[in-house]
């Protein structure tokens, strides 16, 4: 290997981790929307019926 491979390498690992925690912040922050939604449809269906 030589040493541009190995610093590539290295910032690519990088930039895959950065890219998986942006993605997990993502999916936690639309799983509390979506959570949250689901409540408030909850309430609007009960107070409906």
């Amino acid at each position: 290997h030589t040493h541009c491979c190995d610093s590539a390498e290295a910032v690519l690992r990088l930039v895959v981790t950065a890219l998986m925690g942006v993605a997990a912040a993502a999916a936690a922050i639309l799983l509390v929307n979506d959570v949250r939604s689901t409540r408030g449809k909850k309430e609007e269906t009960e107070l409906m019926s």
